[in-house]
């Protein structure tokens, strides 16, 4: 008799678990679509990652195969190709795509605050923008996110571009060895980062870098085309990521990672109490107390960062309505 390999015994159990939250209809054909994370399989994801695991796309009648991306950019190139009929990623980058003659437009906002935040020691703390002028300032990469945040932040508060010097140091907790050595001042990275480094102890000053601009964290994104053709399996998706998300809010969320686990590699889970407390810090991004704002895109958020990247030059012209359409979320 041919062997089962272990993850198709787990996939196969997950379905029979999804099964369970099907509509009564038990002869409906699940519709099966592709969705693309921004970078492999963090936590940070699990509106999505839970949505499949705990059957919530399943009642809505869909079959979500999460892939893992490579970068906001390559995320919304995958969509453009039809490889994932919605993505996930850095409204960054999608309003630049955007700007550049990409057919696509973000149509839900699942972190309505940045994920990127800034660290530094307490014994020479960096606290806002005006204390980066004349000190070095980690980033990833040029041109990444954290790159382009600062410029964002230095336009918004009248400084030049220039005003802060920048070292490519990449998006690790290594950053915080560089700070301890004075070779550079403070490191702007993503959250998770700042989570490893506080779990292990370490005393950091960090705050979130929508305090200087304020602007959507992650947001998703699909073909225009497809928010005009298909706009009831995007609504289906936007409902089972809600459900999806009151659940991880109440639920205990070691069961939930271990869920989540089964069906991914997750990066760091099989620390599952670390885990949890990263899930945790993802959540205040995510979260609202008014349930009525999950999902929902917040007009003000938008326009902050539409301005804070005409001003930065990142864009050339555009108003938000060019970059994100409520066309959707109205529905859900």
């Amino acid at each position: 008799m041919k062997s089962i390999g272990r993850r198709r015994f787990v996939n196969g159990c997950a379905a029979l678990s999804a099964a369970a939250f099907m509509p009564a209809s038990f002869g409906q054909q699940l519709r099966k679509i592709n969705f693309i994370t921004p970078f492999g399989y963090l936590i940070g994801y699990a509106p999505t990652l839970n949505a499949q695991a705990g059957g919530h796309f399943a009642k809505e009648g869909l079959d979500v195969t999460v892939l893992p991306g490579k970068g906001s950019a390559v995320a919304v190139q995958q969509v453009i190709a039809g490889r994932a009929l919605y993505g996930r990623g850095d409204p960054l980058a999608a309003t630049k795509a955007i700007a550049e003659g990409a057919p696509i437009i973000s149509f839900a906002t699942v972190e309505h605050r940045s994920p990127i935040v800034v660290y530094s020691s307490p014994a020479k703390p960096i606290r806002n923008v005006k204390d980066m002028v004349g000190k070095t300032i980690g980033i990833a990469a040029k041109g990444s996110a954290s790159d382009n945040i600062l410029d964002m932040m230095l336009a918004m508060a009248g400084l030049p571009l220039d005003a802060a010097h920048r070292e490519a140091v990449g998006n690790s907790p290594g950053g915080w060895g560089l700070i301890q050595q004075g070779r550079i001042d403070a490191h702007i990275v993503s959250i998770g980062t700042t989570t490893t480094l506080r779990e292990s102890g370490e005393k950091i000053v960090m705050w979130n870098t929508s305090d200087a601009v304020a602007m959507p964290g992650q947001a998703y994104f699909a073909l225009r085309e497809t928010v005009k053709k298909d706009a009831d399996v995007l609504l289906k998706a936007l409902r089972a990521e809600r459900a999806s998300i009151l659940e991880l809010k109440k639920a205990d969320g070691r069961a939930m990672v271990e869920r989540m686990s089964r069906l991914w590699e997750i990066e760091g889970a099989r620390q599952v109490d670390f885990t949890v407390v990263a899930m945790r810090d993802e959540e205040h991004l995510w979260w609202h107390d008014d349930t009525r704002k999950l999902l929902k895109n917040d007009p003000a958020s938008w326009r902050s960062m539409i301005g804070a990247m005409l001003k930065a030059g990142l864009l050339k012209s555009g108003s938000p309505d060019q970059f994100y359409t409520d066309e959707i979320i109205a529905k859900l």
